[in-house]
């Protein structure tokens, strides 16, 4: 899979976070910060299109 550019704007706080996380070694660079975020939505999405879909449809 090609990777692409993607330009983010975030307030100055966001940044020191997001550099904070990455100095301290949990993640290699930013790029990897913002896969992993991305990742994490990714699943919790497709987990509450598993649950909604196991859930009995109902009629009002």
């Amino acid at each position: 899979m090609a990777n692409v550019n993607v330009s983010i704007s975030m307030p100055e706080k966001m940044k020191v976070f997001v550099d904070e996380s990455v100095s301290s070694g949990q993640f290699g660079n930013v790029s990897e910060y913002f896969r992993h975020l991305v990742r994490l939505d990714s699943e919790r999405q497709e987990s509450k299109r598993a649950a909604q879909a196991s859930m009995p449809e109902t009629s009002a």
